[in-house]
C-alpha cells in the first residue's frame, strides 16, 4: 500500500492527475471497491487463506476505491498477466515449482503504477488493438 501511495504522490507531484481519485465517493468507485473486495474475500475463504491472502482483497478493494470499477477491472487483470508471466518465467528457469508461493499484492501495486502513468493510453490503445481483431481480422 506504501507503495501505491508513494507512485500517487510522485504523479502528483509531477502534475499530473490520478484517474478516478477525484470522484472517490461516486457509485463506481463504491461499487468497485465493494466488488472487488468479496470476489477476493470469496476467492480466500474458499481456499482456507492458502490461494490468496486477506491483504490482497484489501489492497484489491482499495484500487477498486481509487480507481473505479471499469478501471480496476484493467488493473487486476494486468496483475494477473504480470504475475502468470513471473510464475512461468520461475517454473521455467526452474528456480520453483507448482507450489511456489507468489506475493499477489507485489503485481497489483506495480499494475497500479502502471495504470497511474500510462493507464489511460495504454488502455485506449488495447481497446483499438482488440477491436482491430475481432473486426479487421478474422480468427474464426
Amino acid at each position: 500500500m506504501a507503495v501505491i501511495l508513494a507512485a500517487f504522490a510522485g504523479y502528483e507531484i509531477l502534475g499530473g492527475r490520478v484517474a478516478g481519485a477525484d470522484q472517490i465517493f461516486s457509485f463506481g468507485n463504491i461499487a468497485g471497491a465493494i466488488f472487488w473486495f468479496i470476489v477476493f474475500l470469496l476467492i480466500w475463504t474458499l481456499s482456507d487463506g492458502k490461494g490468496i491472502g486477506l491483504g490482497d482483497a484489501k489492497l484489491a478493494g482499495l484500487v477498486g476505491l481509487i480507481f473505479g470499477f471499469w478501471n480496476s477491472v484493467f488493473i487486476l487483470y494486468l496483475a494477473v498477466i504480470i504475475g502468470v508471466a513471473a510464475g512461468l518465467i520461475i517454473i521455467l528457469s526452474r528456480r520453483g515449482s507448482l507450489k511456489t508461493k507468489l506475493p499477489f499484492g507485489a503485481f497489483i501495486s506495480f499494475s497500479v503504477i502502471f495504470f497511474t502513468f500510462f493507464g489511460r493510453d495504454f488502455s485506449e490503445r488495447m481497446v483499438e488493438f482488440f477491436k482491430y481483431l475481432l473486426f479487421k481480422v478474422n480468427l474464426f
